[in-house]
């Protein structure tokens, strides 16, 4: 699993507000959020669910370092912000090459908050 720094920067009745260093604010929706502004989380993203990103949402760019081919499925390594770099799983044929720019998100419901203790953080 992918995992990102990320701060609450804003509460309101059923959305919160994410960011980091690698994260472009975004807006999730949480209707049972305990964690208060400006506590520190971690993002976690499985590789599977890095894809096209959407209009609205979590979305993250950065440059294709390395992609490793497994038949249909492939495996592309991206260096983001702050030097880290994410993996991605593409599928099919077309799969970007080491130095492309690629711009990542993921469907809100395969985000996966935890508190600074590891604890998983509810959403809902």
């Amino acid at each position: 699993m992918n995992i990102l720094d990320a701060v609450v920067d804003r509460k309101d009745a059923g959305t919160v507000t994410l960011s980091g260093s690698c994260v472009a604010p975004f807006d999730l929706k949480a209707t049972n959020f305990a964690v208060p502004t400006g506590a520190k989380l971690k993002i976690g993203v499985r590789p599977e669910h890095l894809g096209a990103p959407s209009a609205a949402g979590f979305k993250i760019t950065g440059v294709v370092e390395l992609v490793e081919r497994l038949g249909e499925t492939s495996f592309a390594y991206v260096r983001i912000a702050d030097d880290v770099v994410l993996t991605a799983e593409m599928r099919g044929r077309d799969a970007p090459k080491a130095g492309d720019p690629i711009s990542l998100g993921v469907a809100e419901r395969d985000l996966h908050l935890f508190g600074e203790d590891g604890q998983c953080v509810p959403t809902g």
